[in-house]
């Protein structure tokens, strides 16, 4: 499991906002499964940061899921606190703030989007 977490380390998200923006009806499914692939982005994190940049890392990627719970929930409800491009934002900033998370991230929503076919 630790080399699978160290390959995982080493990745970096790529085209995300692209392929979001994309995502028309396969949104919801889409965040489900990115939310489901950030508990393995959490174990990764907590398994290989550093202590120093572990604590914030693991707060950065719990913002994440908090946010994407929040677009699900529009998108159930018909509500619009939310935005694609809002959600864009959150993913980059929270990278960009815990550079710790880039990889295990990437990963989390590679999967997710080959899982939804995007």
């Amino acid at each position: 499991m630790i080399a699978a977490l160290s390959a995982i380390r080493k990745l970096e998200i790529t085209k995300f906002s692209d392929k979001y923006m994309e995502l028309g009806a396969k949104e919801e499914t889409f965040i489900i499964e990115f939310l489901n692939q950030l508990t393995v982005a959490y174990r990764a994190v907590n398994e290989e940061a550093s202590d120093e940049d572990k604590l914030f890392g693991l707060q950065c990627i719990n913002e994440m899921n908090h946010r994407l719970l929040n677009r699900y929930r529009d998108l159930q409800t018909g509500e619009s606190w939310t935005t694609k491009e809002l959600t864009i934002e959150l993913v980059e900033h929270n990278i960009k703030l815990a550079p710790c998370i880039s990889g295990a991230v990437g990963y989390a929503a590679s999967h997710a989007f080959e899982q939804v076919g995007a």
